[in-house]
């Protein structure tokens, strides 16, 4: 996708402010945010308000990450508002 474009060419010291519609258009882009920090090697750190965690679970699965494989090695850490 376009975002998924944007994010590959990012450095560090940039920023990217997508604009999003709905939830899911917001989850989806943070999501593939996350991602490529995975696929980076970095530490990610996702805090989520309105997104229950097995539809984060999901969304991220769907894009190959394995939660738990991450979250385990401390790579993943997720946040939601019962935490």
């Amino acid at each position: 996708t376009q975002l998924d474009h944007e994010i590959a060419k990012l450095r560090p010291g940039d920023h990217l402010c997508p604009i999003h519609e709905t939830l899911a258009e917001q989850t989806a882009s943070a999501v593939a945010f996350i991602v490529a920090g995975l696929q980076a090697g970095e530490r990610c750190l996702y805090v989520a308000h309105d997104s229950p965690f097995e539809e984060l679970v999901r969304r991220f699965a769907d894009l190959g990450v394995n939660v738990a494989h991450e979250t385990q090695k401390g790579s993943l850490k997720i946040l939601t508002k019962c935490d």
